[in-house]
């Protein structure tokens, strides 16, 4: 059965989010989630766990509009407030001090939702965002720590631009499902895929076949070569799950 949509069709599916931040004068951009083509959509994965990241760096006294930089892993919710799990590198600015920027404000979703830091971990390349928002939709994901296997079918998510819808209009930015297998036994430090994740993945989830969190998204090595940090070795956020959550340290 042959359930390729028309571009149009699946356009006409999605929930569209204006993006911009008027007080910076940001370029409006659209956030959609895509549904797959050519497999059932109920053979996939949750996609409202996975958040758009964008930060605005800071050079001098000056504030730069918010970029867009990768993918966050909704992982705890408690009333109002949000936990989100990505990357450290998408989120710091070390790498850009030679270029002048001395401060990063990180946002969320639509590129307005100013979020704190909660807590963060160069060394294993995990931060923890933490942002108040009561109207927001996201699904947490549960984690699975179930030992893995060479050869099991996993999922990853991240959010990528896609085409504009037209001549002249914003850039696009989706949710998007790759779909893959462990490719090695060996999963430490790091979970070997041949998932294909593209620019923009890093920070998102990684979830087994009953979409459940199991890594996080961390680099790609060329086509079909992935790499995941398991949320086993993720220390830094363990206690986001398991204790009241408290403002981080110095």
């Amino acid at each position: 059965m042959n359930l390729r949509r028309p571009k149009l069709f699946i356009l006409a599916l999605t929930a569209v989010v204006v993006l911009g931040c008027a007080d910076t004068g940001a370029p409006q951009t659209v956030v959609v989630h895509v549904p797959p083509r050519q497999v059932q959509v109920t053979e996939w994965p949750d996609q409202s766990g996975v958040v758009p990241v964008w930060c605005a760096f800071q050079i001098k006294d000056a504030w730069a509009s918010p970029i867009f930089r990768g993918s966050g892993t909704v992982v705890r919710k408690e009333g109002g407030k949000w936990w989100i799990l990505t990357c450290e590198h998408v989120i710091s600015f070390q790498s850009l001090k030679w270029v002048g920027v001395t401060g990063v404000k990180i946002y969320l979703g639509n590129g307005k939702r100013l979020c704190t830091v909660f807590r963060r971990d160069p060394l294993s390349d995990l931060a923890v965002l933490e942002i108040v928002d009561p109207g927001a939709s996201w699904r947490p994901y549960r984690v699975s720590t179930e030992a893995l296997a060479m050869g099991q079918k996993v999922f990853s998510l991240g959010v990528g631009l896609v085409p504009p819808l037209g001549e002249g209009d914003p850039p696009v930015y989706a949710t998007h499902t790759q779909p893959g297998h462990v490719s090695s036994a060996t999963v430490d430090p790091q979970i070997p895929t041949n998932c294909s994740i593209k620019g923009g993945f890093s920070g998102g989830p990684l979830l087994n076949t009953r979409g459940e969190l199991i890594g996080v998204n961390r680099a790609a090595n060329g086509p079909g070569y992935s790499y995941h940090i398991p949320i086993t070795q993720a220390m830094i956020v363990e206690e986001v799950w398991t204790t009241p959550a408290r403002p981080s340290g110095p």
